[in-house]
């Protein structure tokens, strides 16, 4: 494997880890509403990891910073609302169908806008320089 493929493995680590999570909870039979919350979840925190990571390896500069602070807390209000509608399935508020088309719906823009903010992410890294080690 080169070292180019290793690198944007690496930098879609949070698409990764929420298939990879979404799947193990489904094989062991956790509810659909509860595995996506929770996936989406630690899908976000290891986006906002990544970003740590980029901010202490690498000089960003600020209009970059910006737009990686707005994806993250874009990341974290669709949690707030993927929540939200986890809470509406918990307590079947509304009907199956729904629940379900609502679920679908959510779990669509969410990957949406991952892969959108991994491409930021990717793209503001390799425009950024290293840090000088001390």
């Amino acid at each position: 494997m080169s070292s180019e493929k290793i690198k944007t493995v690496q930098d879609f680590s949070p698409v990764l880890s929420f298939i990879v999570i979404f799947f193990l909870m489904n094989l062991f039979g956790v509810d659909v509403a509860t595995t996506f919350v929770i996936s989406s979840l630690l899908a976000v925190l290891t986006f906002m990891i990544e970003v740590k990571l980029l901010k202490d390896d690498f000089q960003i500069r600020k209009e970059n910073i910006k737009r990686l602070s707005f994806f993250s807390g874009l990341l974290s209000l669709m949690v707030l609302i993927i929540f939200f509608q986890g809470f509406l399935h918990w307590r079947k508020m509304i009907a199956l169908n729904y629940r379900i088309a609502l679920l679908f719906l959510l779990m669509l823009i969410f990957i949406i806008i991952m892969f959108r903010a991994m491409h930021v992410f990717a793209e503001i890294k390799e425009k950024s320089t290293k840090k000088k080690k001390r």
